[in-house]
């Protein structure tokens, strides 16, 4: 036992008889964050959450964390410290970002098998897909089935996508590839292109040998891989690599991006304007909608889908930094794994404020790093 565990004993954690009220609250948390992706109006229970964590971290008398709830806390400290340059769509993405980690601050003290995730997420879809039925007809939906990976459309796209990619890496990295075949067959039918691409460079990572995994995946290195993305995005959002996308695709580069490029042109600008700031210090949390609303007012409030980008225009160059350390800090391999397919997630989508994605992929990442522990520590005692 180790001397935080002897501490939670020696505090009598708040209990329900045999139910500890962390144990409870991990129950109703994982339920509810399936039922959000599943049927949407149940996110809306979702925003009691840092409220309850609250109450149970004060009953309980402790506070946990987890390896990959660092990088996501950097953004949270962060957004309180700029909170004067936060509008009101900034301070709800900071407490979005607090509701996917109300259980990991809480403590995992029950951490679900690989098995019960995916058999969760599989009755998530079937309800998901039920619903769509049932609110626009059998006929209406079976007769409009399609799944175009290059147009990145599917009749069954869902977030549940996320969820069984994090799982697809879990059994890659566990060498189950009967279960990657089946997270993986799952991630493609519920298509999110850039989570294939995620499980991609994760399965192949397999191959190589450990300790070189374990040093590519370092803060440094990811760090300049990150910086080069945001390079590239600017030189994508700018227009400077419309003619080769073209030559190379026969698509323009807006279409090739699907519209992104409309939509990285409205920070770019900002950013070219004064790239000093930039770097030192973002516009604020939340200022990137404003951003967007000011060349498509009509269309109302908008995601980046570059959370890469959204850091570094709302917060600066200094905690992006820190948020790409804080990702690759971990010296577990199976963690940092979970934290490559979370980096690649962000690149081209809107992560880091669903709730449902923080809670699964730190509770998979708790997981791994437990199971890396305990395989650690039976090596030693043999």
């Amino acid at each position: 036992m180790n001397s935080a565990e002897h501490m939670a004993d020696y505090k009598k954690p708040a209990s329900f008889g045999d139910l500890r009220l962390d144990e409870v609250f991990g129950y109703v948390v994982f339920f509810l964050m399936i039922a959000s992706v599943a049927i949407t109006p149940f996110r809306y229970f979702n925003y009691s959450f840092p409220l309850v964590a609250v109450l149970v971290i004060l009953a309980n008398r402790h506070m946990r964390t987890t390896e990959l709830a660092r990088p996501y806390l950097v953004v949270v400290l962060a957004g309180i410290a700029l909170i004067p340059l936060a509008n009101r769509q900034g301070i709800q993405d900071i407490y979005l970002v607090l509701t996917g980690l109300s259980l990991t601050l809480v403590g995992h003290r029950r951490l679900w098998s690989w098995n019960t995730i995916f058999l969760a997420s599989i009755l998530g879809l079937i309800t998901n897909v039920a619903a769509r039925v049932a609110s626009d007809g059998a006929g209406a939906v079976l007769s409009h089935v399609t799944f175009d990976v290059a147009a990145s459309k599917s009749t069954f796209e869902s977030g549940f996508s996320y969820v069984f990619g994090l799982l697809a890496v879990w059994a890659a990295y566990t060498r189950r590839w009967r279960s990657f075949a089946l997270a993986f067959m799952f991630a493609l039918l519920t298509l999110k292109r850039i989570v294939i691409l995620g499980i991609f460079l994760c399965f192949v990572l397999q191959f190589f040998p450990r300790p070189m995994v374990r040093s590519i995946l370092q803060p440094l290195p990811m760090l300049l891989a990150n910086a080069l993305f945001i390079v590239l995005i600017l030189s994508y959002g700018s227009g400077s690599l419309n003619f080769l996308i073209h030559e190379l695709t026969g698509q323009s580069a807006d279409q090739f991006g699907m519209g992104r490029q409309g939509l990285y042109g409205h920070v770019v600008v900002d950013i070219f304007r004064d790239p000093g700031r930039f770097l030192l210090m973002g516009m604020g949390p939340g200022q990137v909608y404003d951003a967007l609303e000011g060349g498509m007012a009509w269309v109302g409030k908008g995601n980046l889908h570059a959370d890469t980008l959204k850091i570094f225009y709302e917060y600066g160059g200094v905690v992006l930094t820190m948020f790409v350390w804080a990702l690759y800090s971990s010296r577990r391999l199976g963690v940092l794994l979970v934290a490559l397919y979370t980096n690649v997630l962000l690149l081209t989508d809107n992560t880091l404020i669903y709730p449902f994605y923080i809670f699964f992929a730190t509770l998979v990442a708790a997981s791994l790093q437990e199971s890396d522990d305990a395989n650690a520590t039976s090596k030693a005692v043999n």
